[in-house]
């Protein structure tokens, strides 16, 4: 089973940008951080294509990420988990984002 998020977690956009959650559920916590719910925003920073006319991206580059898949068992307030399985896109850019650390080790879900 894979590892549960929690906003500690470590996900980076394909050109080495932070991804971070805006509003992780404050009700629920893991190795004392928050965990991350599938539906909660997420922004980036640092995105090294931010503005490259030659990539296409005026203005651009990576500035949110959506997450597309979640936990299937284990929900809070009624939302999918995410898990360092989780597949998330980043937008406008359309590159996948890569969960480096979960910022936990011990809880897992499906």
């Amino acid at each position: 089973m894979p590892v549960v998020l929690n906003s500690h977690a470590v996900v980076l956009c394909t050109h080495g940008g932070k991804c971070l959650p805006v509003a992780p559920d404050p009700r629920v916590k893991i190795a004392g951080a928050p965990v991350v719910s599938q539906a909660a925003p997420w922004v980036v920073a640092g995105c090294s294509i931010a503005g490259d006319p030659m990539a296409g991206m005026m203005g651009g580059g990576c500035q949110t990420v959506s997450f597309v898949t979640g936990s299937i068992r284990v929900r809070v307030n009624g939302k999918p988990l995410l898990l360092e399985t989780s597949v998330g896109i980043a937008n406008p850019a359309g590159a996948p984002v890569k969960i480096v650390m979960a910022g936990q080790v011990r809880v897992k879900a499906m």
